[in-house]
């Protein structure tokens, strides 16, 4: 049995900021093969995007990889919340001292 496969040409298009791709000329692709080099094109622009804007972003960190940057907000998470109940802590107090007076 024989299948007639279709042929795509393929274009990346960049803005100028982020214009380190190699992917830069045309590409012939396949229709069995199409689907595999969208889905790794697109995690390929979607890192570089970060890495430019965590380079861009002043007072960032640069992005490193994935489980860094998930540790990154779990600590920022962590002290969100331990300064939410050290502030909630401290107004008990406040609020529980002025009771005791009354």
């Amino acid at each position: 049995m024989f299948t007639c496969l279709q042929f795509y040409l393929i274009r990346l298009r960049c803005t100028k900021k982020i214009n380190f791709f190699s992917f830069q000329d045309p590409k012939i692709v396949s229709d069995r093969n199409l689907a595999v080099l969208v889905r790794q094109v697109a995690l390929h622009c979607n890192l570089a995007a970060q890495i430019q804007r965590s380079v861009s972003t002043p007072g960032k960190e640069p992005y490193a990889s994935n489980w860094l940057e998930r540790l990154r907000a779990i600590k920022r998470i962590r002290e969100k919340v331990l300064k939410e109940l050290e502030q909630q802590s401290s107004s008990d107090h406040q609020t529980g001292s002025t009771a005791n007076q009354s």
